[in-house]
């Protein structure tokens, strides 16, 4: 019980630094968010605080990955085509190419769109994660490390004293 009491209160101050303004020592920034973020298992917490610095990594920013080729009535790369003969066969092949390409258009400025807002949406609700915040994190974890092995060491010690 006293064990449990304890770690409450390191878990009350943990709270309270969590939402702390300013940022670490050096001295402070370097043990606790490098040497023991590693030892807790949590990685380098230096290196993910200056890479989430300019946002998230998963919106490409309304870019496609494919290349888009500005004449698609032209057969794709290295198809030749040979058996076309007359006008009227390449204006009807020319014309259902045509609506897919507006169509197509359409679609990809509908998710140009879609990327753009969500943009916004990330850049509006992301946090700016400060030292303390992640110094929690890593306080956090240290806490329950030390809760499982006090409780491995005060089970069996009470064992034994105990008869």
């Amino acid at each position: 019980m006293a064990l449990m009491g304890l770690f409450l209160l390191f878990t009350l101050y943990i709270i309270s630094l969590h939402d702390k303004e300013g940022s670490l020592s050096p001295m402070a920034k370097t043990f606790f968010l490098h040497y023991m973020a590693k030892f807790l298992l949590l990685g380098d917490l230096t290196e993910k605080e200056a890479a989430s610095g300019d946002g998230e990594a998963g919106l490409t920013g309304g870019e496609l990955a494919w290349p888009k080729r500005a004449n698609r009535v032209a057969p794709a790369d290295d198809v030749v085509v040979t058996d076309v003969e007359t006008p009227a066969a390449v204006s009807e092949t020319t014309r259902q190419p045509t609506r897919l390409e507006a169509a197509l258009e359409e679609q990809t400025s509908c998710l140009r769109n879609l990327i753009r807002m969500a943009e916004e949406q990330v850049m509006k609700n992301e946090q700016q994660v400060s030292d303390y915040t992640l110094l929690t994190q890593v306080l956090d974890r240290l806490c329950l490390v030390l809760y499982v092995i006090s409780l491995a060491v005060a089970v069996p010690m009470t064992m034994y004293l105990g008869k």
